[in-house]
């Protein structure tokens, strides 16, 4: 079922608080943050082009954040951060001075981290977040779940040194006792929900995941024309929402917001014009956005920037997962959990209703953005839905970032077999040879190097700029290895693009080459080669094909 979003508040300016919120400036303390965080990689965006021409559209990509932060869920970006800023603002208080993320580990903060207790609700994903972000301050964590949070999920908390607490009832019964408990015992409650009095808390952890669009805007070509989007309680797409809407302005994507349709507060806040609960009924497998009352921040966005509003049933969510397990041919896995699919599970509805179609102006240009929220958090149940081991999906076969290789005798005499890794091109076609990217900005010296890698046996691409690399990756998934000059036109430069292809494989080959800069730390991904100029280019492919064949 879609409903339109025709209330007087659709298309007005946000509300200042949440334009501070959600502000370019609020999205640059997040990237700080996590440039802080080691264990921090941007998320990789997966073109699935046979299922975009399936469904009719020019280009569908998924946001995969089951691959984010070690959690395998977006809520990474929101709890974990939510804490470390309080903890630097109470340090900030008791040391008297100014404080930023990498002050985290400093002694004298942590003493104070110490002596901090953080609650919260979850359904399973945020509360490992929070559970999470105070294990790396040093702080005590309290996490309360509902009956319907699998022990998988509670074990996956409990693992961060959390101590669970178990309510009877619903996640928003669950919300309600959490809050009471930390109120009376002076404990920060850190609740991705809002309710009237209690919303920079839940700003601060929506705030959090601005991360996951801005990297996904600077990983598309083109900006989406439509953005699917699941929901809970609407954090999630409140945020998407009202940062796209910064950014763009009345030029902004259209967004749908996906519900499930035994959990649909939000398309019932639409229709009644205001925030509404709904009846809790059955459960529904999409157990991440089991909620029955929407935040009041996110609806107080939503209202606004949203443009459509639906509902999916459980077998279609399920039906989804299904689809992105086994993808059309050529289009890479991605492992999504029971809520992960939700968005893909709309638009397909959508796709199938041609007056829905027209009514959101989707059509054969049609560029649209997914979230895949959650990977399989728990791979049991993953299992029993799909019929397929999720470990497996992501360590063999396709992947969830869409490299799917084995070795097998090459076509070509003068490349070695060993190297010779199997991928399919933007058509489904079998690659037979070993493919290079070659990426720099002055045709000479990208030229010699391509002649050297051709005459060695490889197939080469060539790019003078990280922005040509970023399009050859995207039609061809089977590259290789990726050799590339640091300083060029534009961005992304070529540390930047080491570290934007390591996200999207974990195999690539990555030889980063420069005269002027040598990498600072952090600046290479991990298992890139740096090489200064000038170079051999025997050399180069020699380190290349020792990449390849896993000696170096």
């Amino acid at each position: 079922m879609l409903r339109l979003n025709l209330l007087p508040l659709h298309g007005a300016a946000l509300d200042p608080r949440d334009a501070e919120t959600l502000s370019v400036a609020g999205a640059d303390i997040v990237q700080r943050h996590l440039a802080a965080r080691p264990d921090h990689a941007p998320t990789p965006l997966v073109p699935l082009p046979g299922l975009a021409r399936e469904i009719g559209i020019g280009a569908l990509l998924v946001k995969d954040e089951g691959q984010r932060l070690g959690l395998g869920s977006f809520k990474a970006l929101g709890g974990a951060y939510a804490v470390a800023r309080l903890v630097l603002e109470e340090a900030g208080r008791s040391l008297g001075r100014d404080l930023d993320a990498t002050d985290l580990a400093d002694p004298a903060v942590r003493a104070v981290a110490a002596g901090m207790t953080f609650a919260c609700a979850t359904d399973g994903n945020h509360g490992r977040s929070v559970a999470q972000g105070a294990a790396q301050v040093g702080a005590r964590s309290f996490v309360f779940v509902h009956g319907g949070v699998s022990a998988a999920r509670v074990a996956a908390i409990a693992a961060f040194g959390a101590e669970i607490v178990r309510v009877a009832g619903t996640y928003d019964e669950s919300v309600v006792e959490a809050a009471s408990v930390a109120r009376a015992r002076g404990w920060t409650i850190v609740s991705d929900t809002s309710w009237p009095g209690y919303e920079r808390i839940p700003g601060l952890v929506m705030q959090g995941y601005t991360a996951l669009l801005r990297e996904a805007l600077a990983q598309g070509r083109e900006a989406p024309t439509h953005v699917f989007i699941q929901a809970g309680v609407g954090g999630i797409a409140a945020t998407l929402a009202g940062h796209l809407a910064i950014l763009f302005g009345a030029a902004r994507p259209r967004l749908v917001v996906v519900e499930p349709d035994r959990a649909a507060c939000l398309l019932a806040s639409l229709e009644a014009g205001g925030p509404t609960k709904v009846g809790h009924g059955e459960p529904t497998v999409m157990a991440m956005l089991e909620c029955y009352e929407p935040s009041l921040v996110a609806w107080r966005i939503l209202a606004r920037a949203a443009d459509a509003f639906m509902t999916v049933a459980d077998e279609e969510a399920v039906a989804a997962m299904g689809r992105l397990a086994r993808p059309v041919a050529g289009d890479p896995v991605v492992v999504a959990g029971e809520s992960g699919g939700a968005g893909l599970a709309g638009l397909l509805q959508v796709a199938r209703d041609p007056a829905a179609r027209d009514a959101l102006g989707i059509g054969p240009g049609s560029r649209i953005l997914l979230v895949n929220t959650e990977g399989a958090t728990d791979p049991e149940r993953f299992r029993e839905l799909v019929g397929l081991d999720p470990a497996a999906l992501r360590g063999g076969g396709p992947t969830a970032t869409g490299r799917a290789e084995s070795l097998r005798p090459s076509s070509n005499p003068s490349a070695p077999a060993s190297l010779v890794r199997q991928g399919r091109d933007g058509d489904g076609f079998m690659a037979t040879t070993p493919v290079i990217l070659v990426v720099d900005d002055e045709a000479l010296l990208r030229m010699l190097a391509a002649d050297f890698f051709s005459d060695a046996g490889y197939e080469v691409i060539e790019a003078a700029n990280g922005e040509e690399a970023l399009d050859a990756l995207r039609s061809r998934p089977d590259i290789a290895a990726v050799v590339t000059d640091v300083h060029m036109p534009g961005r992304p430069d070529g540390f930047a693009l080491s570290r934007m292809v390591r996200a999207q494989s974990e195999d690539c080959a990555i030889v980063v080459v420069s005269g002027r800069a040598a990498p600072n730390p952090g600046d290479l991904a991990e298992g890139a080669r740096y090489v200064p100029k000038p170079f051999q280019g025997p050399e180069v492919v020699r380190i290349v094909t020792e990449m390849l064949s896993g000696e170096a």
